[in-house]
């Protein structure tokens, strides 16, 4: 039963790649922003300022402004030489979704809006065989069919106050709702003709609250300085886990079902109490922080910096047996739920080509937020883990045994560039812009092996129409 683990072990590691929870910039908002690489913090005076720097909006020129945009969205992960050399494991996801909409009215001082902004919504439908694992050598062909939704979206009301020509402050209050769904089935067939088959099905939402803090400071004509704090406060989920592993080789087969209530695994040797799931995301606070230069009134340049605080979660890991009477725990360190700080940068400019036609133009930075892995620790976690499964018992101790944590699994760090065209009247506009992120990093899909080097690319195409009046 041993290949049995890896590949769910495979199976759980595969979850979090395609909802991108190892970097904390995850989408683009508005037509401005889009173009300019997400700098947008100390200017935030369209709609898409209630994301960015909600202070921004009150001072929005127009009585009555309103947004709507699309996006187009391909990524790729290319794991280098997965299954041995020259066999890769490539994943790729292609989604077209609503990205941005919402308004904002003027009412003297004081503006007031409602948006809804979808970080996330991916759809991952693959299916790959690989025949013939170098890596699997027991393995004649491996076959593995992977279905999985990602959705993040944030949705409510915003409110600037103009405190007086150069300075204001606001507050957007988001109920912000993430939630995905897992289908897997992974089909191993032998050299000895057996067949080992493993097929899951995991569902997570949770209910959080996100308000976001901004104030913006224009002390000169040329000069704007914006500034925006933000956390999640995470109220209310839940999460559910099914299992199911059948092999012909021993015609065996073990029953896992769990949730943020109870879990359990019915084996051949006996029956298994787990620790109940967690529902729980990382409550992390993103404080965003940046200045704009008005060279003349067709050009001006913009910057951001991001920092995203770390997170960690202590939650203790049991696994009692009800056959042989044994405890066997890991280290209370809940490493999925575990974040490393972050600081990345986004600079941009906009540029009038004509009275109606705008260029616009970015780059920026996208770190990690997982812990660096490091060649030489993880190759002593692959030891520990082929020893005994990574399970050891405890000296003087018979009942009880530790077992080796999983780490987070990937670490990426992105760089990203945007461009944009736009076409403005005094009523409409319309634009179209493309950011682009790539990066090289490092994986540890299958935690028996060691790591492989990742090629990450993600092109976003952003759609976005506005009037105002």
């Amino acid at each position: 039963m041993l290949f049995t683990k890896i590949l769910i072990l495979i199976l759980f590691i595969i979850i979090p790649l395609f909802s991108d929870e190892y970097h904390n910039v995850n989408g683009f908002f508005g037509e401005r922003a889009s173009g300019m690489g997400g700098a947008f913090s100390a200017i935030s005076d369209d709609v898409s300022g209630a994301f960015y720097n909600p202070a921004g909006l009150a001072f929005v020129t127009n009585t009555n402004y309103t947004i709507n945009a699309s996006t187009y969205q391909s990524k790729k992960l290319d794991n280098q030489n997965y299954f041995g050399p020259g066999q890769n494991y490539t994943q790729t996801s292609k989604n077209y979704l609503p990205n941005f909409i919402g308004f904002v009215k003027k009412l003297d001082n004081l503006t007031v809006g409602f948006t809804i902004a979808t970080r996330v919504n991916e759809i991952y439908d693959q299916s790959d065989r690989a025949n013939r694992p170098l890596y699997l050598r027991r393995s004649s062909q491996v076959d593995i069919s992977i279905v999985r939704d990602n959705l993040n979206i944030l949705a409510g009301p915003s409110a600037s106050l103009l405190l007086n020509e150069k300075l204001s402050v606001g507050i957007t209050s988001y109920f912000d709702y993430t939630s995905s769904r897992f289908i897997s089935s992974i089909t191993e067939n032998t050299y000895t003709n057996s067949v080992t088959t493993n097929f899951s099905h995991d569902s997570k939402k949770t209910y959080a609250i996100t308000p976001i803090l901004g104030i913006q400071y224009i002390p000169t004509n040329k000069l704007s300085l914006g500034a925006s704090i933000r956390k999640n406060y995470i109220f209310s989920g839940e999460v559910d886990s099914k299992i199911n592993s059948t092999s012909t080789g021993n015609s065996s087969s073990s029953v896992y079902q769990g949730s943020n209530k109870f879990a359990s695994e019915i084996r051949p040797d006996g029956i298994l109490i787990k620790s109940p799931l967690s529902y729980r995301l990382p409550e992390v606070y993103e404080l965003r922080g940046g200045l704009a230069y008005f060279i003349n009134p067709h050009f001006f340049i913009t910057g951001d910096l991001i920092y995203t605080s770390g997170y960690k979660l202590l939650k203790s890991e049991q696994i009692y047996s009800m056959n042989n009477k044994k405890l066997s725990f890991t280290d209370s360190l809940e490493n999925e739920f575990t974040r490393e700080h972050t600081l990345n940068y986004a600079f941009g400019f906009e540029f009038y080509i004509t009275d109606h036609i705008i260029l616009r133009m970015g780059t920026l930075s996208n770190k990690s937020n997982a812990k660096k892995i490091r060649w030489l620790d993880e190759a002593s976690l692959t030891y520990l883990r082929n020893l005994n499964g990574g399970n050891f018992q405890l000296p003087l101790s018979e009942s009880v045994t530790y077992s080796v944590g999983e780490k987070r699994t990937q670490y990426i760090n992105l760089r990203g560039y945007s461009i944009g065209v736009g076409y403005e009247t005094h009523t409409n506009s319309f634009s179209v812009s493309m950011v682009y992120q790539s990066g090289q990093g490092i994986s540890a899909l299958d935690k028996f092996q060691l790591p492989t080097t990742t090629l990450y690319t993600d092109v976003s195409i952003y759609l976005t129409g506005s009037s105002r009046y």
